[in-house]
């Protein structure tokens, strides 16, 4: 069951969408963080995409995407999107891979990127209840 939406306005629904994605991103930095061990810091740019051709404009193709879907709250499906280059390197970190092998994304790296997001996701989700 979802927690139904009040009725706001745009204003507010933008200032409500921004300090949710804060949030989001807080959580995700501190998983990253974790994972790396190392700092991370992730800011919001604004303004966020309005849709998929704005996205193809902005993140070079080929990317890797990974979606949630929240039930409560900003319900809804929010995709975790990284250019192929970008996802190659979170990878290799997380496996503790030195160097820039050009061998392409194996089966390693796609479960790393999953563990990754699944991690994120989960810190995120505490970030949210606060």
């Amino acid at each position: 069951m979802t927690t139904p939406t009040p009725n706001l306005s745009p204003a507010d629904r933008a200032a409500a969408g921004e300090a949710y994605a804060q949030a989001l991103l807080k959580g995700c930095a501190a998983a990253l963080s974790t994972l790396l061990n190392r700092a991370v810091a992730m800011n919001l740019q604004l303004p966020l995409l309005p849709d998929g051709n704005a996205l193809v404009e902005t993140v070079p193709a080929p990317w890797f995407i990974s979606q949630a879907r929240f039930t409560r709250g900003l319900a809804g499906a929010h995709d975790f999107i990284f250019p192929q280059q970008d996802a190659l390197t979170l990878a290799r970190l997380v496996l503790g891979e030195d160097g820039m092998d050009t061998t392409g994304v194996t089966s390693d790296h796609e479960d790393a990127l999953r563990e990754m997001v699944n991690q994120m996701l989960s810190s995120a989700s505490s970030s949210l209840k606060q």
